[in-house]
């Protein structure tokens, strides 16, 4: 297997992973005592403005991907992604975030997603992209500081993502990510 399928299939798996192996290594949580309580802050993940109301363009759609992807520079943190993410993409998200987090996870860098392609579909409220993902300035980095794809070179950390938005109430959000059978770009 060539060292871009390896890589490919690694991306594929880090962006879509909702499952994972349950031996972190870590010793079990202790039970809390029932009364004390611990708050939580949600912090509400605001929808990226559109340049005309209602409509979508080249550069909503990156804002909305960004924030998405932003989202696992602190997996750990209570996020509402909901005015971004809807659907099976806030399903893949959070599930993907609770991984990196149980895992000790976060990214460091930002990955560029410019839009390359947009295709209309017969539902004015579904739009479809085509997406080059470049995670090659974004290392993950385990609790220890380990950078966890080291041995992915740079060049390979460039993947196809076809995602999906769609708007609800005149907001625009993004409601699946899929990889195609070549994920190249």
């Amino acid at each position: 297997m060539s060292r871009f399928l390896v890589a490919a299939v690694v991306a594929a798996i880090l962006a879509l992973s909702g499952c994972s192996d349950t031996s972190t290594g870590n010793p079990p949580a202790q039970d809390t005592p029932a009364d004390v309580t611990t708050p939580t802050t949600t912090s509400t993940v605001a929808a990226p403005t559109p340049q005309a109301p209602g409509d979508i363009d080249t550069g909503l759609m990156e804002d909305i991907l960004d924030v998405s992807l932003s989202t696992l520079d602190d997996p750990a943190a209570t996020l509402d992604l909901s005015e971004v993410l809807t659907a099976a993409a806030l399903e893949d998200i959070e599930n993907q975030r609770q991984e990196w987090a149980v895992e000790g996870w976060h990214q460091e860098g930002e990955a560029s997603v410019p839009v390359s392609e947009i295709e209309a579909t017969d539902d004015p409220s579904v739009v479809r992209a085509r997406v080059c993902v470049d995670s090659s300035q974004v290392n993950v980095v385990d609790e220890n500081g380990v950078v966890v794809n080291a041995d992915v070179p740079a060049e390979e950390r460039r993947s196809l993502m076809l995602v999906t938005f769609v708007r609800e109430v005149d907001v625009w959000r993004m409601a699946e990510r899929t990889f195609p059978d070549d994920p190249r770009c």
